[in-house]
């Protein structure tokens, strides 16, 4: 099972499509959009296993992030990392 982080809009996600329909069943998938239908997009190819986080500005793209990281690693903010 693998944790597969996707990051953009529309044209981020055709350009993955083929990765993400021929993926394994087991593989999880977070949506990281400001594309507010992102999750009927990816419901069309049968996308099942994928957690959707959605932002409108550069703040909430950053907060989203922090999100994101606990699904993967509890321990780790990006206010953790040295530049």
């Amino acid at each position: 099972m693998s944790k597969i982080y996707i990051r953009g809009g529309i044209g981020d996600f055709l350009q993955c499509l083929p990765y993400v329909v021929g993926a394994d069943a087991g593989d999880e998938f977070f949506i990281h959009t400001h594309y507010k239908k992102a999750e009927q997009f990816f419901s069309e190819f049968g996308v099942k296993n994928a957690k959707y986080f959605y932002f409108d500005n550069a703040e909430e793209h950053d907060k989203t992030v922090d999100d994101i990281l606990e699904f993967c690693d509890p321990k780790l903010k990006t206010t953790d990392r040295k530049s």
